[in-house]
């Protein structure tokens, strides 16, 4: 790659990940309140829990908008960073299942799914 062609990649890299959250973030309402999230499950409510996770409580938080629709924020992030810590020690199907778990207590139906 000459020094030329090096700035063309990471400005089209900078273009392709902007399109991207835009793309994400278009189904979003623009300026809607965000709802309280609910308090996260207590570790022993865990249906699955995990050696490493024992003795945690779930990182992060997940909330809703008025409309009931997902908030995506780095709190969510953390809360999906929490569980997929556990990656190599229990099958993603069983990490997945938890996830819903987690989000089924603290959102509404629309926002859960």
């Amino acid at each position: 790659m000459t020094p030329r062609q090096l700035p063309t990649a990471w400005v089209a890299g900078v273009v392709a990940a902007a399109a991207l959250v835009a793309i994400g973030l278009a189904g979003l309402p623009a300026s809607a309140p965000a709802v309280a999230s609910a308090p996260a499950p207590a570790a022993h409510d865990a249906p699955l829990a995990a050696t490493s996770l024992a003795g945690t409580t779930p990182d992060g938080a997940a909330s809703a908008t008025a409309g009931d629709a997902l908030v995506l924020d780095p709190a969510l992030i953390r809360l999906f960073d929490y569980w997929l810590t556990t990656v190599g020690e229990r099958p993603l199907a069983t990490i997945r299942t938890q996830v819903e778990h987690d989000l089924d207590g603290r959102l509404g139906l629309r926002a859960a799914r």
